[in-house]
């Protein structure tokens, strides 16, 4: 079989691969000469005799797998019968629950022994699905850590750009930005541990490409999710209650706050608020170029998991914005 990892350094058999390549040794040993009875099971012999002429030390993962395929042809009867319950039970351990209740409905609802090429047939098939998730797993686990560490380097970098933007302009965009970097990040690694980049030959590889491509812009879709969403907020599209936060742009509830005492100085006319008023306010920051309050500590906690939440969820805002376009529809 020709398996994405074949390009790399073929993995040696270890203590258990080698007991269980031990005893496909028996099994091949104890089978009757007289059963090998044709050209095809002739040329499948010769194959193991010669996979069985590498010394211990210089097994791979690969002969243990061509023994089992060569093998497979060469049995009958009961051992053909014990090898398909012993692929059964190795599928459902290896593969899981799920995997397990999707294939059942294909399996043999009865092993009859007088149908061998039927009990062959499906322990091929079991076989290769085994051999194929035991050979894509190294190459997976190489595909996953390369792509956790690419998206965490593009993170990173984007990272440290809007960190040196918030030291110099303390703009509450950079904070926003940054939150939705760091939401869209931790759902990308997520999706990264999560993918079962072995599913199968055709789809694993054919979804490689997109899915990285995915996971390493989705930390930018979330820095753009968690603006519009601080857009939204502000101009009050999304109503406050009780888990959205109340965004004021110029002046809180609670009107503007006198700071100076000097009765010079014309009291701020209403919806605006002076900057060194607004400044002075512990839950007021320049937004752009106007003023974002923030009436109470609560709404400000809020408004940061909100843009977190825009990032790590690629779906809120898109949903968000399609409901209010839908209301907005005459």
């Amino acid at each position: 079989m020709n398996m994405p990892g074949s390009t790399t350094i073929p993995t040696p058999l270890d203590a258990a691969a080698l007991n269980w390549f031990s005893n496909l040794k028996n099994q091949y040993q104890t089978l009757a000469t007289s059963s090998i009875d044709s050209d095809v099971k002739k040329k499948a012999a010769d194959a193991i005799n010669e996979i069985l002429k590498k010394p211990a030390n210089d097994l791979v993962t690969q002969d243990m797998f061509d023994v089992e395929d060569l093998l497979l042809p060469l049995l009958s009867g009961p051992p053909l019968i014990a090898r398909l319950k012993s692929l059964r039970d190795d599928y459902h351990e290896v593969l899981g629950d799920e995997k397990w209740k999707l294939v059942q409905p294909t399996l043999l609802p009865t092993i009859d022994p007088t149908k061998e090429d039927e009990i062959r047939a499906e322990a091929r098939r079991l076989q290769e699905e085994l051999h194929w998730q035991s050979s894509i797993a190294p190459w997976a686990a190489q595909m996953r850590e390369s792509m956790m560490k690419q998206t965490l380097m593009v993170s990173g970098a984007f990272l440290l750009v809007f960190l040196i933007l918030l030291a110099f302009l303390e703009n509450i965009a950079c904070i926003i930005v940054i939150t939705g970097l760091i939401g869209g990040t931790v759902s990308s690694i997520q999706r990264i541990q999560s993918a079962d980049l072995a599913n199968s030959r055709a789809l694993s590889l054919a979804r490689y490409s997109p899915l990285k491509l995915g996971v390493l812009i989705s930390p930018l879709l979330g820095a753009i999710f968690a603006v519009l969403l601080a857009f939204m907020l502000m101009s009050k599209t999304v109503t406050p209650g009780a888990f959205v936060p109340n965004v004021i742009m110029g002046q809180g509830t609670n009107g503007p706050i006198v700071v100076n005492a000097d009765k010079t100085n014309p009291p701020p006319t209403p919806g605006s608020l002076p900057a060194t008023v607004a400044k002075s306010t512990p839950f007021s920051f320049e937004f752009f170029t106007v003023q974002a309050v923030f009436d109470t500590s609560r709404d400000l906690a809020l408004f940061i998991i909100w843009m977190f939440l825009a990032g790590f969820s690629e779906r809120l805002v898109p949903d968000l914005l399609s409901k209010v376009a839908e209301q907005k529809k005459p």
